[in-house]
């Protein structure tokens, strides 16, 4: 765990020891420093707050929610039509608790699953189709979710690769701060 304030390290004995020999404290430094032990950095994250929302203006999108039951194959088929890595990027999960898709001429352009996590906050995954990025789909899907948050008196908490470029200036644009840094180091020589 990382964040302006505070550093914290879960890992073996022998790492941890290495670390405070080096005086790192920040697992991507570590595996560069360590070029010959088969080391890659897992996990990159940063997780996003949103304490204070920006005000935005509408979008424009039609934004409908979804039942993971009655609408479980449309969920499927949305997914199914995006590239895969960008899935697996994003953790969309069936098992979420709301689904929210962006729709513009009948046709879903991008999805929102946000599940609830340790009280009071919600985290969330978006994908967007590669048709109809820089369009503000994940935005207008983002809104969305702060809107419905409120009602349900739940927090938003976000989490993207801390190389994502366009995730982390979609959460800046709306309001949300950075609030710690999750990096997990696996060895790639097993």
């Amino acid at each position: 765990y990382a964040s302006p304030t505070l550093t914290l390290i879960s890992c073996q004995d022998d790492v941890r020891k290495d670390l405070e020999k080096l005086g790192v404290y920040n697992l991507a430094d570590y595996v560069h420093v360590r070029p010959n032990e088969s080391l890659e950095l897992y996990i990159d994250d940063l997780d996003f707050y949103l304490h204070e929302p920006v005000p935005h203006q509408p979008m424009g999108l039609e934004i409908a929610e979804l039942d993971i039951v009655k609408d479980r194959k449309t969920i499927e088929d949305f997914m199914a039509s995006c590239p895969e890595d960008d899935v697996y990027k994003a953790d969309f999960e069936l098992e979420s608790d709301f689904f929210y898709a962006a729709l513009s001429d009948n046709q879903i352009t991008g999805m929102l699953a946000s599940y609830c996590g340790i009280e009071p906050f919600e985290s969330l995954s978006i994908v967007v189709h590669p048709n109809y990025r820089r369009r503000k789909v994940g935005k207008a899907l983002l809104a969305n979710l702060i809107q419905e948050t409120k009602k349900r008196n739940r927090l938003i908490r976000y989490r993207t690769n801390a190389e994502n470029g366009p995730s982390i200036q979609l959460c800046a644009a709306l309001g949300f701060k950075m609030h710690s840094k999750i990096q997990v180091l696996a060895r790639t020589d097993d």
